[in-house]
């Protein structure tokens, strides 16, 4: 089962959540699109043509899902989370053995290919498959299962590169699931590459003029202030198809400041931060913050566990005592009164 999408003819795909004409397609089956920017960062994208992940040159804004910061990811999502595909039953060809990755146990395994149609999550070798998905379960969203039980685990969260707690519901679930922190580390964090760092832009804003003479040329000299900004800073802020409300931060490069939002937990992009420090430490801003009043609305807000059953380690502040306090979050139906962590949390509702 491949991920899908929702692509609005009608509207622009920059913002996935705020589609309401609804048609399902394929991530992996979208076309590579460079978008209407012109940042010249390097992506991956799933070419159906060839099978394999492509590199491509993304302009930082517009450009659609099949849109992966490395080529594990890319083979995570579109290759090794295909299902297992045997092939035509009728078929000229002669069968062979090959090997697939079974995404929920992490292991690749071998099946009987009929020598005709099939998927990509084919290999020619139980190494072949090893090699190629070894750490695409460290890619998968953090999956409580079906069952209701509530055992902590921990799971890779490939946005921010780290392993994080998480509640089990004891059956189903995915690969991305470890017993200890130690565990997770090894097998993931050590082992996923870091995207390369991104290219430095230079911006050029004007600046109000006196009518200085010149010939009207846009960006001439002396009109206006150049700055060097992360082509990650430019991008714009995703969501990401999954249903979790993480808080992170992304950089407004409208406003000039870094802003809260919530993330879906998967998916998204580079300017997605955990904490506002993170954000501007990358992404200058370009107006002078102030620091919340703790009458912002969000920081009178009760404490809300949500009712599903992630265990997601949290703060929020309380009103009344004036102090941030740890809680669990589940999942699901929280609020905006939950922060990654007790300075996230001091830092926006406490002067």
């Amino acid at each position: 089962f491949r991920p899908l999408v929702y692509v609005n003819f009608i509207t622009s795909v920059d913002n996935l959540h705020l589609i309401n004409t609804l048609y399902p397609i394929p991530v992996c089956q979208l076309p590579s699109r460079t978008g209407r920017c012109r940042a010249a960062i390097r992506r991956y994208f799933y070419d159906t043509a060839t099978g394999v992940c492509q590199p491509f040159t993304y302009g930082g804004c517009d450009g659609n899902a099949n849109n992966f910061a490395t080529i594990s990811e890319c083979r995570a999502v579109c290759t090794c989370s295909e299902p297992l595909d045997s092939g035509y039953l009728v078929c000229n060809a002669r069968a062979r053995r090959r090997y697939y990755y079974n995404s929920e146990t992490g292991t690749c395994s071998r099946f009987r290919y009929s020598g005709c149609g099939g998927n990509s999550n084919s290999f020619r070798s139980a190494s072949q498959c090893q090699s190629a998905c070894a750490t695409a379960k460290c890619y998968l969203p953090a999956e409580t299962g079906l069952c209701k039980a509530f055992f902590p685990r921990y799971y890779f969260d490939s946005q921010s590169g780290t392993c994080e707690m998480f509640g089990w519901g004891g059956c189903g679930g995915n690969s991305n699931n470890f017993q200890s922190k130690e565990t997770c580390v090894i097998e993931c964090a050590s082992r996923v590459a870091t995207p390369a760092p991104s290219e430095i832009v230079t911006l050029v804003t004007a600046s109000p003029g006196n009518g200085g003479g010149g010939n009207g040329g846009e960006n001439s000299g002396g009109s206006g202030k150049s700055r060097e900004m992360p082509s990650e800073c430019l991008l714009p802020k995703i969501i990401g198809r999954c249903r979790a409300a993480f808080p992170r931060f992304f950089y407004n490069d409208s406003t000039g400041s870094c802003e809260r939002f919530l993330y879906g937990g998967c998916g998204g992009n580079a300017n997605n931060f955990r904490t506002v420090s993170a954000c501007e430490s990358r992404c200058p801003s370009r107006v002078k913050q102030s620091i919340p009043s703790p009458s912002w609305n969000i920081c009178k807000l009760p404490k809300k566990h949500g009712s599903c059953l992630e265990g997601i380690k949290s703060y929020a502040f309380n009103w009344s005592s004036g102090r941030c306090t740890q809680f669990y979050y589940g999942g699901c139906h929280g609020n905006e009164n939950r922060f990654p962590d007790r300075n996230t949390c001091m830092e926006t509702c406490i002067p």
